[in-house]
């Protein structure tokens, strides 16, 4: 998966080719799984829900327009929901000014694997930093989870919980079993649990 600029000799080798086309893919793909999970999130907690017509109507109430949409994210005066809604995990103290460079990194490795995917599947994966980065952003997925439901959802909901019960969610979950198959040898080990199961 290391980069290598022989690509003639890269586009003739599947193993090459696989390798980092599983590896591009699922970074991309947990990036906008995560990145969802954070603006959708948001906005349910900040914008009014209502029916109409029979459909769910979102509403923008003004602090999600001022916190969110109508945000400057940096000093350019750019407005992003993605990057407003980390944020907004920043100033309430979800994440910390590591965790947001850390998601400003990662969102930029995104966008080079889904603008120059021919190239970075040809010549392969810049190595250590962007497999580092990957798995910095399950962890920081994780982290914002916990967070959500400890701070969020357990106050809304009235939910009990103890001190080092193991939070996350269902994605978070699905991405630990996917990384087991695909780089820890598990497939055979999940397989078999899931026959089980049938039975």
């Amino acid at each position: 998966m290391e980069r290598n600029n022989d690509w003639i000799n890269n586009i003739v080798d599947e193993d090459f080719l696989q390798d980092n086309l599983t590896f591009v893919s699922l970074f991309i793909a947990v990036y906008e799984n995560f990145t969802d999970y954070v603006v959708s999130n948001i906005e349910f907690l900040l914008c009014e829900e209502t029916i109409e017509n029979g459909e769910i109507v979102i509403k923008k109430t003004e602090i999600y327009q001022d916190e969110i949409k109508n945000r400057i994210v940096d000093n350019k005066k750019n407005k992003d929901i993605t990057k407003a809604s980390f944020l907004w995990l920043k100033d309430n103290n979800a994440i910390s000014s590591d965790d947001y460079d850390l998601f400003s990194k990662i969102k930029s490795i995104r966008n080079k694997y889904a603008h120059e995917l021919t190239n970075i599947i040809l010549s392969g994966v810049d190595g250590k930093e962007e497999v580092k980065a990957f798995f910095e952003m399950i962890a920081l997925y994780k982290k914002i989870t916990k967070w959500w439901f400890i701070n969020i959802e357990v106050a809304i909901m009235g939910y009990e919980i103890n001190e080092g019960d193991e939070i996350c969610n269902l994605a978070n979950e699905a991405l630990d079993v996917i990384i087991d198959v695909l780089y820890n040898g598990k497939s055979e080990e999940y397989k078999k649990i899931i026959r089980d199961l049938e039975k």
